[in-house]
């Protein structure tokens, strides 16, 4: 009586690896891209906390004169020290606030590049890509 060899085969073993191959090929960029985004929205949203943290400063002293991140209780970095937060323009009645990517995300997210706010809460990229995709609009 034979016994039967009970496994799998070479050629199945190489159908399974070129489908996981397939499959990663796909999911890593599709991850990558999501993780940019994602550190995106979190330099979006201190720029809006920035803004905001602005606006009390000016009702308070009637200018935006002498704002800066330390007196307003804003950290410097954000989204995992991605983005550097700046504010750049300041006179008695305006503001130029700015995210510029950092490290990583300064390579992987160069359509949109550094993202602006200014006192009228228009939304800007430094970038050539659109300010719609970038700003989430």
């Amino acid at each position: 009586m034979m016994k039967k060899i009970v496994g799998f085969s070479l050629l199945e073993l190489m159908i399974v690896i070129s489908i996981v191959g397939i499959l990663t090929a796909i999911a890593i960029p599709n991850y990558s891209q999501y993780i940019v985004r994602e550190k995106r929205f979190e330099a979006q949203a201190m720029l809006l906390r920035l803004s905001s943290a602005l606006e009390n400063f000016y009702t308070q002293n009637n200018t935006y004169v002498g704002a800066s991140l330390e007196k307003l209780d804003i950290p410097a970095t954000c989204a995992n020290n991605q983005y550097q937060l700046a504010i750049t323009s300041v006179t008695g009645n305006n503001f130029l606030i700015i995210a510029n990517p950092l490290g990583q995300q300064t390579k992987r997210d160069r359509l949109c590049g550094a993202l602006t706010l200014n006192a009228s809460n228009q939304e800007g990229i430094t970038g050539a890509g659109d300010i719609r995709s970038c700003w989430g609009s």
